[in-house]
């Protein structure tokens, strides 16, 4: 059953075109499903933290979610399709992605795709269809809090792990950073630097967790 185009072009989405702008040699899709508290019957994001839930970017209050109600729509309509129809929504997302990096092999450039763009869905499991492993030649990235993930994912797909307020949480990622893994972590002063002055504040060059000293990057 085919309801609407699953992936969207990197102008669709404020975070994705900036990756665009800057890296122009990748073509860029993302995957935009209902976040954790929106999603009805299955779990989009199963290890959100209360924070996560708070801050998500993805409700429909938020952005151009906010002002266009069809946004919200879309992303549930999708996750009900991927609820109701596994395979027939991963047949076709996979159908999608061969269709994307045709188009980018024609313009010399290589297809990146994030498919959780508000999700956090393992997508290289074959209940999700093995995803990345069916497409070796496109690039997939996410965000994600499943930790479990590490070391089950192919060469093409590249994790960067998120740090929550949860204490069990921050053992995993302290256990990830050791070992050599990404985690996303949030310095902020949200009174501040609220919206565009976020810009402006100072990221400290380095941080320590339990007496481990790590390097951070902007």
């Amino acid at each position: 059953t085919q309801i609407m185009r699953l992936l969207t072009p990197a102008a669709g989405n404020t975070k994705t075109l900036k990756t665009a702008l800057k890296h122009q040699q990748y073509r860029i899709v993302s995957l935009a499903l209902a976040p954790a508290y929106e999603a009805k019957g299955i779990s989009t994001c199963p290890n959100a933290s209360n924070s996560c839930r708070a801050a998500c970017v993805g409700g429909e209050n938020v952005g151009l979610g906010a002002i266009f109600a069809s946004i919200g729509e879309a992303r549930r309509r999708k996750t009900e399709f991927l609820r109701m129809h596994k395979d027939e929504f991963c047949k076709q997302l996979k159908h999608e992605i061969w269709e994307e990096q045709r188009k980018a092999e024609a313009e010399g450039q290589v297809l990146a795709c994030r498919l959780n763009t508000f999700s956090d869905i393992p997508w290289e499991q074959g209940r999700y269809g093995a995803i990345p492993q069916l497409c070796p030649d496109v690039v997939f990235y996410d965000y994600s809090k499943l930790y479990f993930r590490t070391g089950q994912t192919p060469d093409n797909y590249h994790l960067c792990f998120s740090w929550t307020e949860e204490s069990k949480d921050q053992a995993d990622c302290l256990r990830l950073l050791l070992n050599g893994f990404n985690v996303s972590m949030v310095f902020a002063n949200a009174g501040a630097y609220a919206g565009n002055a976020a810009l402006r504040q100072d990221i400290p060059k380095r941080w320590t967790i339990e007496g481990n000293r790590f390097e951070v990057y902007d």
